[in-house]
């Protein structure tokens, strides 16, 4: 065979096996590449997947001093729904704790996979409870009726109401009271509540038994003596 021949047969069997070679390659990457790209707008797995938090939304502070009738309300986002709520030193396993006195709460929150996150509420009261005291004028005749009382209210908060009973108005004093017991509410501005008695006497009556005449005794002068 010509060496022409040869040569031209050896060249077009490199460029064949150099075409196979490229198309294998292109194959190996085609398997390689997604099958499925994914579509325009889905959400990325950080939006997927976001983290769990938990926040305290909602809280109401004890109304009066010494109290219980605080409450907390926990909101969680994320994670895994359903969640689970755990509340110390007390609360329940609800979202709301209720019936909680002054003081720090705190609440974990577990999602379905197990991964929790905890949030704080601190439950306050009023500094000082609400207390009264009373100052008084009793009546100054039997039968008057010229009493007074002052009532003095600490702490609570203010502003205040007044209630007398079984009279006496709707002010921080009273006046005008015949003889008797009296008692006054105080009501301050959260519904906090103070009684305190009240009592108002007068001087006795003077009693004289009827039909009894009372007489002054006799005095007995001296004997005087006569001269004749």
């Amino acid at each position: 065979m010509p060496h022409g021949v040869l040569l031209g047969a050896a060249r077009r069997g490199f460029v064949l096996l150099w075409t196979l070679l490229l198309l294998a390659a292109a194959g190996r990457a085609g398997a390689l590449r997604p099958a499925t790209p994914r579509p325009t707008g889905s959400p990325s797995p950080a939006r997927r997947f976001a983290a769990l938090a938990a926040v305290i939304s909602a809280q109401t502070n004890v109304s009066c001093n010494g109290g219980a009738n605080g409450s907390a309300t926990v909101t969680a986002s994320g994670g895994t729904a359903p969640y689970q709520y755990s509340w110390s030193p007390s609360g329940g396993t609800g979202a709301t704790a209720n019936n909680l006195a002054t003081g720090g709460y705190t609440v974990t929150v577990t999602d379905a996979t197990g991964a929790w996150v905890t949030a704080t509420a601190t439950i306050t009261q009023p500094t000082a409870p609400l207390t009264t005291s009373y100052t008084k004028t009793d009546v100054s005749c039997f039968g008057g009726s010229n009493g007074t009382a002052t009532i003095t209210v600490n702490g609570g908060t203010p502003p205040y109401q007044y209630s007398w009973l079984p009279s006496g108005g709707t002010n921080a004093s009273s006046s005008n009271r015949p003889a008797g017991n009296y008692e006054v509410t105080v009501t301050d501005a959260k519904g906090c509540t103070s009684r305190q008695t009240s009592p108002s006497t007068s001087p006795q009556r003077r009693y004289r038994p009827p039909g009894r005449r009372l007489t002054r005794p006799a005095t007995a002068r001296p004997t005087a003596r006569l001269r004749w």
